[in-house]
C-alpha cells in the first residue's frame, strides 16, 4: 500500500514540474531517453523509475531529488515562482523577477479594490 502510495506521489511530482517548465511527455521522455508511453506510466504511478532515471528527472527537471518524494505543501505563488530561480540563467532571473513584481502589484491593486467595492 505505501509503495503504490508512493509511486503516485513520486508520478504526481514528476507530473507538475514538468508543467511548470513547459515541457510536454514527449520533450522529457526525449530527454530522458525513453518512451512517452514509459513517462505516462510512471506519471500516473503504473511504474517506478529507477535511480539512473531518478537521476536524469533531477537533471532535466532542474529540481532536488527530496521534490520527487515529497508531498507538496501549499505554497504561495512567489516561493513557486523564485523555488527555481538558483537553475535560472543571470538574464532569466531578472525577467522572473520582473514578472513576480508587475505580478504581485496587480494582485494586490485589485484586492485594494475589491475591499473598496465590496459592501460594508
Amino acid at each position: 500500500m505505501i509503495e503504490t502510495e508512493l509511486l503516485k506521489l513520486f508520478g504526481v511530482n514528476i507530473k507538475r514540474l514538468r508543467l511548470l517548465r513547459g515541457l510536454s511527455q514527449r520533450e522529457l521522455a526525449s530527454k530522458l531517453g525513453m518512451e512517452r508511453s514509459n513517462l505516462a506510466a510512471i506519471e500516473v504511478g503504473k511504474k517506478g523509475a529507477s535511480f539512473s532515471t531518478i537521476a536524469r528527472l533531477v537533471a532535466c527537471l532542474h529540481c532536488f531529488p527530496a521534490e520527487l518524494f515529497v508531498p507538496r505543501k501549499d505554497r504561495s505563488v512567489e516561493l513557486e515562482l523564485t523555488a527555481h530561480l538558483p537553475f535560472l540563467s543571470g538574464e532569466a532571473q531578472k525577467l522572473l523577477k520582473k514578472f513576480a513584481q508587475a505580478y504581485f502589484q496587480k494582485t494586490g491593486a485589485r484586492k485594494k479594490r475589491s475591499r473598496k467595492n465590496s459592501p460594508s
